[in-house]
């Protein structure tokens, strides 16, 4: 279904040395995740017999009873869809290795021994085991009857499904060069880490960021799973610590010292894996490893155990929002300030609405003249009223000019465009495209001319998600000498200038008081009360909608009925399925056909993952048919 592959990292009761009831606690938590639906499951590092047996790991017996363990397993098993990778001592051509076993109810498909020994602290492995070093390569080991590939260079591929996984255990991840790099180089979408990494303080936090980071690094699915704290306590701690992540996203993590078994689930996006594999020169896959091909898992039907966050712009944290809203602030007032550097005349001109996007832009602006010690009465802000200008955002463009200290001006628009209404032989009473239009592209003139008649350039205000849609005027809003808002959507227009930072109470007063105001680009004359009678979200859709399509189909271009499917989860108790489908219509139309605006859009700076900039992230044909998105 859609790429995603149910996987779940487990670290159930378990105790060192008592390998009957080991694996009939491992048995029931994988026959358990079967009934949930999920497809690969792994399990800590030496889990059937325990991580800390020590000298007992030599004994002959001990180590038969591991395989008569491992048997019971299969035969568990029997009948279930679901691929189980499980850690074990075994034996092998006089040498004993870690190892980590891939099995499911067909029996064992593969095994990996561990490469990297740790022999430190209160590490000793060497004392038992041999590394996979040792090995000449891809061995045959007979195990239940049949021989299987031994050795850590494979890849484990379900085709019933189709999704690759490769297999890594505890110290192979902290080594300089972890194998699961290797193996996702040769094709591994998805890696097992399989570990008994002790807790000491701090430890934690260090472990979650290595994960994250090699996840990233690879762009795979990675699960990891530790021993939990009935392995003993004789010298260490363990935490049964289970982390999944997506391409360095975390997905889910779970720790904890009192717990007498669990298990984690979450559903991995394999498209996502693939798309930034494709896109990224910097992953030069090799496909050197054997592919044991596995015939096991069935697909899922439905996302059960993955969020689907609703807002995939905005951090779901007020103190993340505050961070990424100043981090977001700083790098516009950085690409603001060089810009300002390079211009021989240092005023900046710019239409001051009342609304949101042109509040982001005055703010960035004054910030950047401040740090540059220019006199704010440099920075020229115009009010450009016309028949659609509300009282209140006009009064808030008034006294946000006057709290920010800036030269201000209000314009009345409506004679010029009542005269180019009468040039055009046009009725105004036709509140037409044109009526519309007339006033824009009237206030752009005046802009551009004020930017000669003072000496200074026009800074633009549209954002990301109008120019996704078009959602402005060719050759009126959407033209200036620098767009300082063109890589920020109008989610996180918001989400700034609700958190911007280093302004007086009253200035935040009128920024709520912005923040609160409908979006709108008043082309339209107002109510009766003087209220706003042209509502953005009314006629093409919410913006908290567009943004989810505009995130998911620029950043890893999602078809139009995934897109549709993760709306209908993320939104479920928001929006109607008839209604995320109309706004998933309208994106998709005004997406392809708004691309000759963008075409000619002015520079501006990338501050976030998406960009739609013609000289950057986003190139196209203007005239690409609107197929393109199916």
């Amino acid at each position: 279904m859609y790429n995603f592959i149910r996987v779940a990292a487990a670290s159930p009761e378990v105790r060192s040395g008592d390998i009957e009831n080991n694996i009939k606690n491992i048995s029931n938590v994988a026959v358990e995740l079967d009934r949930l639906k999920v497809q690969l499951v792994s399990f800590p590092e030496l889990s059937i017999s325990g991580y800390s047996c020590g000298e007992i790991f030599h004994g002959q017996h001990f180590t038969s009873r591991c395989i008569s363990a491992l048997e019971f397993l299969v035969e568990s098993l029997s009948g279930t869809t679901i691929i189980t990778v499980i850690g074990m001592p075994i034996q092998f051509k006089g040498k004993l290795y870690n190892c980590a076993v891939v099995c499911s109810g067909h029996g064992v498909h593969g095994i990996v021994p561990k490469c990297y020994l740790p022999n430190y602290n209160e590490f000793y492995e060497t004392r038992w085991f041999d590394s996979s070093d040792s090995l000449p390569g891809l061995q045959a080991m007979n195990i239940l009857g049949s021989d299987v590939p031994f050795g850590t260079n494979q890849i484990f591929r379900d085709t019933k499904v189709g999704f690759s996984f490769g297999v890594e255990i505890c110290e192979d991840l902290w080594a300089p060069i972890p194998q699961s790099s290797y193996l996702a180089l040769n094709g591994a979408e998805l890696i097992c880490n399989l570990s008994a990494s002790n807790d000491v303080v701090g430890k934690a936090e260090y472990r979650l960021d290595l994960v994250k980071h090699q996840s990233a690094a690879t762009y795979t699915g990675y699960i990891y799973s530790s021993c939990g704290p009935t392995d003993s306590s004789s010298e260490v701690v363990f935490s049964g610590d289970k982390i999944i992540c997506e391409a360095g996203n975390l997905l889910e993590r779970k720790r904890d010292f009192y717990h007498q078994g669990d298990y984690l689930i979450s559903e991995i996006d394999t498209e996502i894996l693939r798309f930034e594999r494709m896109r990224n020169s910097s992953f030069q896959p090799c496909y050197d490893y054997h592919v044991e091909d596995i015939s096991v898992c069935s697909p899922i039907e439905e996302l059960k155990y993955r969020r689907i966050k609703p807002n995939p712009f905005i951090p779901e944290t007020d103190e993340s929002q505050h961070i990424v809203s100043k981090d977001l602030s700083d790098m516009l007032v950085a690409a603001l300030k060089q810009k300002i550097l390079t211009v021989p005349d240092k005023n900046l001109i710019l239409g001051l609405s009342g609304g949101l996007d042109s509040t982001l832009a005055l703010l960035v602006a004054v910030e950047a003249y401040r740090q540059l010690d220019l006199p704010l009465s440099n920075i020229f802000a115009f009010s450009m009223p016309g028949f659609g200008t509300s009282e209140r955002t006009k009064k808030n463009a008034a006294l946000l000019a006057n709290c920010m200290g800036c030269s201000f001006k209000e314009i009345d628009i409506t004679s010029i465009c009542n005269e180019t209404f009468k040039t055009l032989d046009f009725d105004p009473k036709n509140y037409s495209t044109t009526f519309e239009n007339v006033q824009a592209r009237c206030r752009t003139m005046i802009l551009m001319n004020k930017s000669n008649q003072l000496g200074g350039f026009v800074l633009g205000t549209g954002d990301l998600s109008e120019a996704a849609l078009g959602w402005c005027t060719y050759n009126g809003d959407q033209m200036s000498m620098y767009h300082i808002n063109a890589g920020v959507p109008k989610s996180l227009v918001r989400m700034v200038v609700s958190n911007f930072l280093g302004i007086t109470n009253e200035t935040r007063a009128v920024l709520q008081s912005v923040v609160e105001t409908p979006i709108s680009p008043e082309l339209l004359p107002t109510d009766k009360m003087g209220n706003i009678g042209q509502k953005t979200e009314d006629l093409i859709g919410s913006y908290e909608l567009h943004d989810f399509f505009l995130f998911y189909y620029v950043r890893y271009r999602f078809s139009k009925s995934k897109l549709l499917f993760l709306a209908t989860v993320a939104f479920k108790d928001a929006y109607s399925v008839d209604a995320i489908n109309e706004a998933l219509e309208t994106f998709c139309k005004r997406f392809i056909w708004s691309q000759f605006k963008r075409a000619a859009s002015p520079e501006g700076p990338k501050v976030g993952t998406i960009s739609l900039s013609p000289r950057g992230d986003w190139r196209m044909p203007s005239d690409i048919s609107e197929k393109v998105i199916s």
